[in-house]
């Protein structure tokens, strides 16, 4: 997801920028142990050491922190994914058995429970959190998309979003029941194989 820059942010001058960048990054980390759900604007203000009022001088409203704070989130996840995934494209078999290992680690884990948050608030059509969920899916498809060694386009699109189906299933089924899905990412990957590619 691409972060929210408003003209106003950018009128406050470079001190203001960097303020607002940097409570960006304390509010990603609050996000990241609280969850998007949990935190009221004047909670988490406190929890900042600041006012309510006093963020609102550096965003917006709270659309524009949420967005601004899992914009940060995007890029720390963005930046741990590229440091675990091939170069190469790789048959479907074996990208989702990477990607649900990546997202299935602990590291990853406070991560996927802003996104289970904000997936569910955009299921029930809040905004911004619907948007927010819409662009997450097209990302992620997109990055499957560019990992998966299928020459055609309807077909690689097709496994990207069986992919992304598959593992956000286990993850959301391992994070209510931890250990009850042992082995089903072998089963479910053995569906691809056999599935053309462009070797």
């Amino acid at each position: 997801m691409e972060p929210t820059q408003p003209e106003a942010a950018g009128a406050r001058g470079p001190k203001s920028q960097a303020k607002r960048e940097a409570l960006t990054t304390r509010i990603a980390d609050a996000l990241l142990a609280e969850g998007v759900a949990q935190i009221p604007l004047r909670d988490l203000a406190a929890k900042l050491g600041t006012s309510d009022r006093m963020l609102l001088y550096y965003f917006d409203d709270k659309t524009d922190l949420v967005e601004a704070a899992i914009a940060e989130l995007s890029a720390r996840m963005g930046a741990m994914l590229a440091e675990v995934t091939p170069a190469d494209r790789r048959p479907a078999a074996e990208v989702l058995e990477s990607t649900a290992r990546f997202l299935l680690s602990s590291l990853v884990a406070p991560f996927m429970n802003v996104w289970a948050d904000i997936a569910a608030r955009g299921g029930r059509g809040e905004r911004p959190f619907q948007a927010m969920a819409a662009r997450s899916v097209e990302s992620s498809l997109a990055w499957l998309d560019g990992q998966l060694a299928i020459a055609d386009d309807d077909a690689r699109r097709t496994a990207a979003s069986a992919i992304l189906a598959a593992v956000e299933g286990v993850r959301m089924i391992e994070a209510a029941a931890p250990g009850s899905t042992g082995g089903v990412t072998a089963l479910l990957s053995g569906s691809f194989v056999g599935r053309p590619t462009n070797a």
